[in-house]
């Protein structure tokens, strides 16, 4: 009798943990946007930015993200830049609440303005409602700031 009392203390536990376990940890997410007609100054010489992004939740409460920025000038010509983000994030529920604690620019584009653009990232959070549904992530910024909004693909 003892024994089976055990083994269903073990099976509610076991219950329990998978329950609590967090459901972005050890995934990895391809993201995809393309940015046009800007208000900023900075950005009135650009077409467009294409950006492709891979989010990867390495535990529980950090991620690293891989960014490659195609910039398309008004005239046709286009360059590169590739950076690199890292911090912590929270995921209760379906709110996910991503802090940026550091960025590098791999691959620097020609215009420092843009550079220094995306280095201001560091030490920014972001606040979204995600839903995971059929290995797509939808991320939606809680403070309706479209720029931040999302749609990714789960890499197998």
């Amino acid at each position: 009798m003892r024994l089976i009392g055990l083994l269903i203390l073990l099976a509610v536990a076991a219950a329990s943990f998978l329950l609590e376990q967090n459901a972005l940890a050890g995934t990895r997410w391809h993201c995809k946007t393309l940015k046009t007609d800007f208000l900023s100054q900075a950005f009135q010489p650009y077409q467009s930015l294409y950006e492709r992004m891979s989010i990867t939740f390495q535990s529980d409460q950090t991620f690293s993200m891989r960014e490659f920025v195609t910039i398309t000038e008004k005239d046709g010509n286009e360059g590169t830049m590739e950076n690199l983000y890292s911090g912590y994030y929270g995921l209760d529920g379906n709110h996910l609440s991503m802090s940026i604690i550091d960025v590098r620019t791999a691959t620097p584009f020609d215009d420092p303005i843009i550079n220094q653009e995306y280095s201001e990232y560091k030490g920014v959070t972001i606040d979204y409602s995600i839903l995971e549904k059929d290995q797509s992530l939808y991320l939606f910024n809680e403070h309706r700031s479209e720029i931040f909004n999302w749609t990714c693909f789960k890499v197998q």
